[in-house]
């Protein structure tokens, strides 16, 4: 194990790097000498192996080595993309050229990117979200995930949840962590050594969703109460961010992001 690759639970593995929180990723507050992980994740599943995301381009040499090591040849592959956005689908023709793959799940109903047009059309199934259909359904054959649309977002984006271990892929949601090293574990695993507060949580939910002070989110929050609600819901592994680990650092998390909704949205 070292700073870029953590089996999470046996069957999950997080896979990626850390950026510098210095200006230049448009979803971070400027937090000099701070740092943030930027994660994808490939689980193992007995009929399939399943990329949610695909991580950004910087941290290709990490992660396409790390895929390719892991996924055997023969077996069958789903990537997964939360959003059609560079830090979920950066190394996905990377990815396709080491490993092939032979499902590609989204949310759009359309090739996201031009890029894609060439991994189609070397005959890689597209799976898009069915809009009209209930609000959220299972993917793969046997089913290995539920998908469903995210109301909380920026542009279109989808969460997947894997009820097996628990864990909830909530793309850019729950990204208000950072680290002190691109050294230290990306991974929050007790409440009580966990230093982010209620203003530093803030801070990073507002530099991605600016939007939310003028909006009213009450329906919002209600919407993310009933997300966890409905689910058992033990892990939480966002794109960026720490993941979030453990029945108690899940609940903390979920109450500082509901917090922010609440005295941050319009009154």
């Amino acid at each position: 194990m070292n700073a870029r690759q953590h089996n999470l639970n046996g069957t999950i593995m997080r896979l990626g790097g850390s950026i510098a929180l210095d200006g230049q990723a448009s979803w971070a507050p400027i937090k000099p000498n701070l740092f943030q992980p930027v994660s994808c994740y490939l689980l193992k599943k007995p009929k399939a192996h399943v990329l949610i995301d695909t991580g950004v381009a910087c941290h290709q040499s990490n992660i396409v080595p790390a895929v390719t090591r892991e996924i055997k040849d023969g077996n069958y592959v789903i990537a997964c993309l939360t959003r059609s956005e560079p830090e979920c689908a950066g190394n996905l023709l990377a990815i396709h050229e080491n490993v092939p793959i032979n499902e590609l799940v989204t949310a759009t109903v359309a090739n996201p990117f031009d890029d894609y047009s060439s991994l189609v059309a070397q005959s890689v199934k597209l799976t898009t979200f069915p809009f009209g259909a209930p609000a959220s359904f299972t993917v793969g054959d046997p089913p290995v995930l539920e998908m469903f649309l995210a109301q909380f977002r920026m542009l279109l984006t989808v969460w997947f949840f894997d009820a097996e271990t628990g864990t909830l892929f909530s793309s850019d949601v729950f990204s208000h962590t950072d680290v002190l090293s691109p050294e230290a574990p990306p991974i929050i695993t007790s409440s009580t050594l966990d230093k982010t507060t209620y203003e530093s949580a803030r801070e990073h939910i507002l530099a991605k969703f600016w939007w939310i002070p003028k909006a009213d989110t009450a329906p919002l929050g209600d919407w993310v109460r009933k997300v966890f609600s409905a689910r058992r819901i033990e892990t939480i592994a966002p794109t960026h961010g720490c993941v979030l680990m453990g029945r108690d650092v899940v609940d903390r998390h979920l109450n500082l992001v509901l917090d922010v909704l609440e005295k941050e949205g319009l009154r």
